[in-house]
């Protein structure tokens, strides 16, 4: 059987196309396509929690290669589980677009709390010799940073995107300065407290599983 996924995050799009096994517990025996475009659907989000037109204009760019190559695999656009994470949680108009996605391409979205994507996140990101139990995965995305392991999952409004906004204002021609780096690095520092708690549950010397979308 053909199977399809599309993780519409805050920087990137990306489509996994594959034929699983057929067993009950069901993997990939064969990958069919894995693409990955950068659409930043999350630029202006953090201020104005709204897609702006033409990050949506980039999205739609992107799902309508995607649908051509699916159909090419035999597989339907409505088919595919297509999800959406931090950008589609904050966006008020998050809805009306992936309405208008279904309406034009057959793609039916469905957003994910920050829970939600930590556990898919920790499914996915672990290779088979490796033991849950003793496993912790970090994903750095554009909107969200995840802790997740078996002893608990934390989701922070900590992101690529998001904090490249906040606190980088000078033209991207010029250099970073030192005050908007240090400006920055005082942010996320701050952020990252809110992992302590979890931190003190993580198993020692746990291997840590690093994924991001970009």
């Amino acid at each position: 059987m053909r199977r399809a996924s599309i993780d519409l995050g805050t920087n990137t799009c990306l489509l996994l196309a594959c034929e699983d096994s057929g067993l009950d517990h069901p993997v990939a025996s064969q990958i069919l396509a894995d693409l990955a475009r950068v659409v930043r659907l999350g630029e202006g989000v953090d201020q104005k929690r709204l897609f702006q037109t033409q990050a949506m204009e980039r999205v739609l760019i992107a799902l309508t290669e995607y649908s051509e190559v699916l159909k090419g695999l035999g597989i339907q656009p409505g088919d595919a589980v297509c999800v959406a994470t931090s950008q589609a949680r904050d966006a008020k108009n998050s809805s009306e677009f992936f309405d208008k996605i279904r309406s034009e391409l057959g793609f039916s979205f469905q957003t994910l709390s920050g829970d939600e994507e930590a556990r898919l996140t920790f499914l996915g990101a672990l290779l088979p010799s490796m033991d849950p139990a003793s496993s912790v995965v970090l994903d750095i995305g554009g909107g969200s940073t995840e802790v997740i392991s078996t002893q608990g999952a934390e989701s922070l409004d900590l992101g690529s995107v998001r904090f490249t906004e906040r606190f980088f204002c000078s033209d991207r021609a010029i250099p970073v300065s030192d005050a908007e780096f240090w400006a920055c690095q005082d942010a996320i520092d701050q952020a990252l407290a809110g992992f302590q708690e979890l931190r003190q549950r993580l198993p020692k010397n746990a291997p840590l599983v690093g994924v991001a979308g970009t």
